[in-house]
C-alpha cells in the first residue's frame, strides 16, 4: 500500500534526480532546457491535491465540506447560497481571503461591504496608470463574515409572482460578482497533507454560476460528486455527470450520497446507487453520509454520532485514494518528461558535439562559415512561420464565431415553432392555482430543452466539427510542411558541423525532435487531449479531439441554461401565463408567441457571454499551440547556436581544449545514463503500485 510517507519519499527522489539532470544539462548551455527544468520542478513541488465538491443545487455541498473540515466555516442555508468558488486550505491560523476578478465585471453587487468598495477604489477599480487591467491584490476579510462575499439567495415563489420584488432581486443577482474565489485557511487534519477542498456553486443553478464551477474544474485533481440520498441519481445528476464531468476527464468520480439520515434502509440505498452510477465512474465504492449528523456531532461533541454519519470512513478513503491514485499520477508525468529530455541529450545533442571535434581545424572553420550562413536562413524561416500563423489565426476566428452565432440564431427562430406545437400536460388554459402556472412554465422549458438537445447533437456532428476542422486546416495546413523544411535546415547544419553529407538524414531528425519538444511544452499546461502528444505532436488527431471537446463544452454551457431555469426566465413565462389564466382561450395564440419571445430574449441575454467565452477559448488554444511550436523551434535553434558557438570557441583554443571538452561530454553522458536508469527504476515502482491499485 502506498502511504503518504512513501509518496513524499518518491517525490524527493524525483526532485533530486531532476536537480542532477539539470546540473548535467547546464554544462551544455541550453537556455530553453533551463526553462523546462524549472517548469518540471514547479510541477513536482506542488504537492497539493485539489478536490472539488460538485453536484446539483441544494445537495448540501457546503455542509458536506464543513463536515470534512470539522467546523462550520462555509456559509450554509436551505437555499442555494454559494456564488463563488471557495478554496479551503491548511493554515495554522484561521484566515479568509477574497480574490478579485481581472478585469472587474461592469457591475458590482449591492451587498458588497463598504470596506471592500473602498479597497477596490484604492486600486482604481483594477486599472493601471496606462488604463490597462491589473490584478487587484487579495483582501483579507473577517473569517466569520464570509457569507457576505460568497452567498446569494435564490428567489422564493412570492418573488416570482411579484414584479416589484422580482426587479429588486434581479438587481442583486444579475451583475457578476467581483470576486474570483474565496480562500480559507484552517488547521484541519484532513488539510495537513496538501489536500485542498473546493466548494463550488451548483451545476444547475444559473448559467453564470455554472460557468464559475466549470472553469475551476480545469484545475481540480479529483471531483467528489454529491448526490441527494432522498432523490438519488436524478435525470439532472446524469446530465451533469455525462455532459460536464466525464467529458472533462473525470472518469474516476468519487460518488457520495448525502442526507442518508433521511433514509431508513441505508445499505439498500447504497446498493441501488452503485447499480445506477457504475457506468459513470471507475471507482466501485459509493459512500453514504449525513453531513448534518456530522455537523451536529461536532457541536455536541458526540463521537458515536460522528461515526454514524459516515464522514470518518469517507475521509480515510479519500486520503488513501489521493495518495495511491492521484499521487502516482503527479509523479509519473514529470518522470516521463525527464526521460524524454535525457534521451534527446544522450542520443542526439552530445554525439553531435563529439563528432564535430573530430574534424580537422582548417576544415572545421570552413564548416563553421557554412553553418553561420544556414543559421541566418533558419531564423528568417522561423520568423516567417510565426507571422503566417498569427495572420491565419486572426483570419479564422470570425468564421468559427459566425457558425456558432448562426446556430443560436436558428435556435431562436425554431423556439417559436416548438412552443406553438406543444401542449402541456395540464393544458393551456384550465389552471386552478399559481402552482399550476409554475408547473406549466417548467414543463414548457423542459420541452424546449429536449428539442434544443436534439438540434445541438446534429449541429455539432455535421456542421460545427466539419467547419472547425476546415478552419484549422487553413491555419495549420502548411505547418507540418514548414516544420519539415526547417527541420531539414537544422539537420543540414548539424551534418555540416560533423563533416557529413548535408543531405543525409539523421536517425532522429530535427522535425521529430521539435514535435517532441512541442508535446512536452504543451502537456504541463494540463490541457484536455494532451495524451495525443506522447512521443510528438499529432496536430490532426489533437484538433479532431479538440473539436469534439469544444462542442461538448458549448453544449454543456447551453444545457446549463435549462438544468434549473434562471429565475428571470421562469418569471417571464409565469407573467405571460398569468395573463392567459385571466383572459382564457381568446388570447392563447398571442400568449404562445409571447412565451416564445420571452424565452428567446432571456436566452439571447445569457448566451452572448457564452459565445464570447467559447470564441476566446478557441483563440487562446490556437495561440498556445502556435507558442508551443515556436518555442520548440527556438529550442532547436538555440541548441544549434550553442553548438556552433562552442565549436568556434574551442577551435580557437586548440586541441588541448577539445580533448578536455570531449572528456567532459563523456562524463555528462555517463551521468545522464545513470540518472535515466534511476528514473526508469522509479517509474517501474510507480507503475507496479498503480496496477495493484487498479486491480
Amino acid at each position: 500500500m502506498v502511504t503518504l510517507e512513501l509518496y513524499k519519499q518518491w517525490r524527493k527522489t524525483l526532485l533530486d534526480l531532476l536537480a542532477r539532470t539539470e546540473k548535467a544539462a547546464n554544462t551544455l548551455s541550453l537556455s530553453e532546457k533551463k526553462k523546462f527544468f524549472s517548469q518540471l520542478q514547479q510541477i513536482l513541488k506542488d504537492d497539493s491535491f485539489r478536490i472539488q465538491v460538485v453536484g446539483t443545487v441544494k445537495n448540501g455541498k457546503s455542509s458536506f465540506t464543513n463536515a470534512l473540515i470539522g467546523e462550520d466555516i462555509l456559509p450554509v442555508d436551505d437555499i442555494p447560497c454559494t456564488a463563488v468558488v471557495s478554496e479551503v486550505k491548511y493554515g495554522k491560523e484561521k484566515k479568509a481571503m477574497v480574490h478579485f476578478c481581472s478585469p472587474l465585471p461592469t457591475g458590482l453587487l449591492n451587498e458588497i461591504p463598504e470596506v471592500t468598495k473602498r479597497y477596490i477604489e484604492k486600486y482604481n477599480y483594477g486599472k493601471g496608470t496606462d488604463g490597462k487591467d491589473v490584478q487587484i491584490p487579495p483582501l483579507e476579510v473577517p473569517y466569520d463574515s464570509l457569507n457576505k462575499y460568497v452567498a446569494i439567495p435564490e428567489p422564493s415563489m412570492d418573488i416570482l409572482f411579484d414584479k416589484e420584488k422580482l426587479e429588486a432581486y434581479k438587481a442583486k443577482i444579475d451583475k457578476e460578482s467581483p470576486y474570483n474565489a474565496a480562500e480559507l485557511f484552517f488547521p484541519a487534519s484532513i488539510l495537513q497533507n496538501g489536500v485542498e477542498l473546493v466548494d463550488s456553486p451548483g451545476l444547475n443553478e444559473s448559467p453564470l454560476r455554472t460557468k464559475v464551477t466549470l472553469d475551476y474544474l480545469e484545475k481540480a485533481d479529483a471531483a467528489i460528486y454529491l448526490l441527494d440520498a432522498t432523490h438519488p441519481v436524478t435525470e439532472e445528476d446524469v446530465k451533469v455527470i455525462e455532459l460536464t464531468l466525464l467529458k472533462r476527464g473525470f472518469k474516476d468520480l468519487l460518488m457520495v450520497a448525502n442526507r442518508i439520515d433521511m433514509v431508513q434502509k441505508r445499505e439498500l440505498l447504497k446498493i441501488y446507487i452503485q447499480a445506477k452510477v457504475q457506468e459513470y465512474t471507475t471507482n466501485k465504492e459509493v459512500f453514504a453520509v449525513s453531513a448534518q449528523e456530522a455537523c451536529d456531532a461536532m457541536k455536541q461533541n458526540d463521537p458515536d454520532l460522528f461515526q454514524q454519519s459516515g464522514i470518518p470512513q469517507f475521509k480515510e478513503f479519500l486520503i488513501n485514494y489521493l495518495i495511491q491514485k492521484k499521487g502516482i499520477q503527479k509523479l509519473d508525468k514529470p518522470a516521463s518528461y525527464m526521460l524524454e529530455t535525457i534521451k534527446e541529450l544522450v542520443d542526439n545533442e552530445i554525439p553531435k558535439r563529439i563528432a564535430s571535434f573530430e574534424t580537422q581545424s582548417t576544415v572545421l572553420q570552413d564548416h563553421l562559415n557554412q553553418a553561420f550562413s544556414e543559421l541566418g536562413s533558419l531564423i528568417l524561416q522561423r520568423d516567417k512561420m510565426k507571422n503566417s500563423l498569427e495572420r491565419n489565426i486572426g483570419l479564422t476566428i470570425n468564421p468559427i464565431e459566425s457558425v456558432v452565432r448562426k446556430f443560436y440564431s436558428d435556435l431562436y427562430q425554431e423556439i417559436g415553432i416548438w412552443v406553438e406545437n406543444f401542449t402541456p400536460t395540464k393544458g393551456w388554459v384550465v389552471w386552478a392555482s399559481k402552482s399550476d402556472i409554475k408547473d406549466v412554465a417548467e414543463e414548457i422549458i423542459k420541452h424546449i430543452e429536449e428539442k434544443t438537445n436534439e438540434k445541438f447533437k446534429y449541429w455539432q456532428k455535421y456542421i460545427f466539427e466539419k467547419n472547425f476542422l476546415e478552419q484549422v486546416d487553413s491555419i495549420f495546413g502548411t505547418l507540418e510542411n514548414d516544420m519539415g523544411v526547417m527541420g531539414k535546415t537544422i539537420d543540414s547544419i548539424d551534418n555540416i558541423l560533423q563533416g557529413l553529407d548535408p543531405n543525409k538524414m539523421p536517425s532522429v531528425n530535427a522535425t521529430e525532435r521539435i514535435l517532441r519538444i512541442v508535446g512536452m511544452l504543451y502537456l504541463p499546461m494540463g490541457r484536455a487531449g494532451g495524451e495525443v502528444f506522447t512521443g510528438g505532436f499529432d496536430l490532426s488527431r489533437f484538433m479532431k479531439n479538440f473539436a469534439v471537446d469544444l462542442g461538448v463544452g458549448l453544449r454543456g454551457g447551453l444545457v446549463s441554461l435549462w438544468f434549473w431555469p434562471p429565475a428571470d426566465l421562469i418569471a417571464a413565462i409565469i407573467g405571460v401565463l398569468t395573463w392567459l389564466f385571466k383572459f382564457g382561450k381568446n388570447v392563447m395564440d398571442k400568449t404562445k408567441k409571447l412565451v416564445a419571445a420571452n424565452i428567446q430574449n432571456v436566452l439571447q441575454e445569457n448566451t452572448e457571454q457564452q459565445i464570447r467565452d467559447f470564441v476566446n477559448k478557441v483563440r487562446n488554444t490556437f495561440e498556445e499551440i502556435k507558442d508551443a511550436v515556436i518555442k520548440g523551434l527556438d529550442s532547436e535553434i538555440d541548441q544549434v547556436k550553442t553548438r556552433v558557438n562552442e565549436i568556434e570557441k574551442i577551435t580557437k583554443e586548440g586541441q588541448e581544449s577539445i580533448a578536455q571538452r570531449r572528456k567532459q561530454l563523456d562524463t555528462v553522458k555517463a551521468e545522464l545514463n545513470s540518472i535515466s536508469k534511476e528514473v526508469n527504476d522509479l517509474l517501474d515502482v510507480l507503475n507496479e503500485n498503480q496496477e495493484k491499485k487498479d486491480n
